[in-house]
């Protein structure tokens, strides 16, 4: 198994959902597609996660400990952790810099930009359905 790999799979599907079970779909296409993962796998994991305390989020490292034993629930707990420790980390930089003027010029652009991107892909997504 290439770890590393691995890795960014369970960090990429941590990364984009909203925590809980929103990894579920990203981990299912990604793992089921690499051969790393059985449907049995993830509804043990899921059962498991569903039977402990604690977090919603936590059934990823049982998946992660099933597919790739106690490496794989290592990098799934990091992979878990890493999200938001990288905002404590921005929230940081950003409060030691938030007085300046470029600060606010930068999240402006930042916000023109997603704003941007909504219109974009909702006029794509009312095209095609119209």
């Amino acid at each position: 198994m290439d770890w590393l790999l691995f890795f960014w799979v369970v960090l990429k599907s941590v990364l984009f959902s909203t925590g809980g079970f929103g990894p579920l779909p990203s981990l299912h296409s990604d793992l089921i597609a690499n051969g790393w993962a059985t449907e049995k796998q993830f509804t043990q994991a899921l059962s498991i996660g569903q039977v402990t305390p604690g977090p919603n989020g936590l059934w990823v490292v049982s998946l992660c400990y099933l597919v790739a034993g106690l490496t794989g629930a290592l990098l799934g707990c990091v992979a878990l952790l890493l999200p938001p420790l990288l905002v404590l980390i921005v929230q940081r930089c950003h409060a030691r810099i938030a007085h300046l003027p470029a600060t606010k010029g930068v999240l402006d652009g930042v916000v023109l930009v997603i704003v941007s991107f909504s219109f974009i892909v909702l006029t794509e997504l009312f095209q095609s359905n119209g």
